[in-house]
């Protein structure tokens, strides 16, 4: 049995996971189950050498079938994320996270990363504005709540903040999944759920950059603004500035990386 500890993990995993539904599992159920244990295994919330929860468990909190979850771990043992002890269950690996992220931040190049980016353009700011156009005042209202996880007193009172790294992690995909869901296409949501899935380390490893974070969190406050006032074209306008800033970012990591 899983501990206590590990089955809270997983209930707070499972709370920000939306299911589509049996007839869309596959690929797209796949990547973003194991975009989320991927989180909980770089955040700690999973321990090196703990054991995870079992097909059983977590077909049960995410609402997939067991095919879903065995494929997941699957792409896990791929990543070198976690290991099948036959008659055990499946563990977390590797007790230097870094790791992790080296080997996942490997797989993209510059080009990918600008290929990434090339489409995160064309879908987000339309994202932005249409959420600006779309969203109740109280999605709006949670949206910036979202943004005051990093910047409690907003961006005046940035400077000299210091916040957890993973809470910064953790509030920025909350930030773009929620933006996505306020904009009301769920085929958007979905190509969105993936390109972000491919992405997540590596916009991980980009908020690690001092100075990142809290930029990134200043630029959420304003689209978060822009979209509480209903802008659509100042919406879509800061989600271009963000994306832009970010690329610029991560492509210095990279080159950093290769030196």
């Amino acid at each position: 049995m899983a501990s206590e500890e590990v089955q809270r993990a997983v209930r707070s995993d499972a709370s920000g996971f939306h299911e589509a539904g049996e007839t869309q599992e596959g690929a797209w159920l796949r990547d973003r189950l194991v975009n989320d244990l991927l989180a909980g295994i770089r955040t700690g919330r999973f321990a090196a050498g703990e054991r995870l929860p079992s097909e059983r468990q977590l077909a049960t909190h995410y609402g997939v079938s067991r095919v879903t979850v065995r494929d997941a771990f699957r792409t896990l043992v791929g990543l070198r994320a976690v290991h099948i002890e036959r008659g055990r269950g499946v563990f977390v690996d590797d007790p230097d996270r870094g790791q992790l992220g080296d080997h996942l931040l490997s797989i993209l190049t510059p080009a990918d990363v600008r290929s990434l980016f090339e489409i995160r353009r064309a879908i987000e700011p339309s994202v932005a504005a249409w959420a600006a156009a779309r969203a109740l005042p109280e999605e709006a209202k949670s949206l910036l709540a979202i943004v005051r996880r990093v910047l409690p007193h907003g961006p005046d009172c940035a400077a000299g903040t210091s916040v957890p790294l993973a809470r910064v992690q953790s509030a920025d995909r909350a930030f773009h999944n929620q933006l996505v869901r306020m904009a009301n296409n769920p085929v958007a949501e979905r190509l969105l759920a993936n390109l972000l899935h491919l992405m997540e380390q590596s916009r991980h490893e980009s908020m690690a950059v001092p100075g990142r974070a809290l930029r990134s969190a200043e630029e959420h406050w304003r689209i978060a603004l822009w979209v509480q006032r209903g802008d659509p074209d100042r919406a879509r306008d800061g989600m271009i500035a963000h994306l832009c800033g970010v690329e610029e970012t991560l492509l210095g990591v990279l080159a950093a990386r290769r030196q």
